[in-house]
């Protein structure tokens, strides 16, 4: 697959816990729409923001992330990785709502951004997987994703 998104530029930092950081700003257009908490949105200003009108994510310079913490980090996983970041720690803020809808549309997005960047399908699939079942936002397994209740 081509790459048509625009150029993320980003450096290792040495730091022990973010080891890489956006260089640049970075607009990032999702694949999968993410119900936003457009109170929370519009409250919240970090190293990332989310236009709640648009199906997008921005990474503001200076955002850090902490990449895979269990497979090596690779070119073609760096986008997904901080993406994936944005969107997990969005969700952990109830910018976007913690659903277990919006995590899977994550999962979704990491691994769609994967493949863009060059990754097999294979791979991204066995990764996509992994976040599904193991996937490290702790707060997952406190609870704090809500599953829709039928009536």
């Amino acid at each position: 697959m081509a790459n048509q998104l625009e150029p993320f530029v980003w450096l290792r930092t040495g730091h022990p816990r973010w080891k890489y950081r956006v260089t640049e700003n970075y607009r990032h257009p999702l694949r999968f729409r993410m119900k936003v908490n457009k109170e929370r949105a519009s409250q919240y200003l970090g190293f990332y923001h989310v236009p709640t009108e648009d199906k997008a994510i921005i990474l503001r310079c200076g955002y850090a992330w902490n990449g895979s913490n269990v497979v090596a980090d690779t070119a073609t996983d760096m986008r997904a990785s901080a993406v994936h970041d944005a969107q997990s720690q969005a969700m952990g803020l109830s910018i976007y709502e913690p659903t277990l809808k919006n995590w899977r549309r994550a999962a979704s997005e990491y691994r769609h951004n994967c493949m863009v960047d060059g990754m097999s399908t294979t791979r991204a699939f066995v990764r996509y997987t992994g976040i599904l079942i193991g996937g490290g936002n702790s707060f997952k397994w406190r609870g704090s994703l809500k599953r829709k209740v039928s009536k």
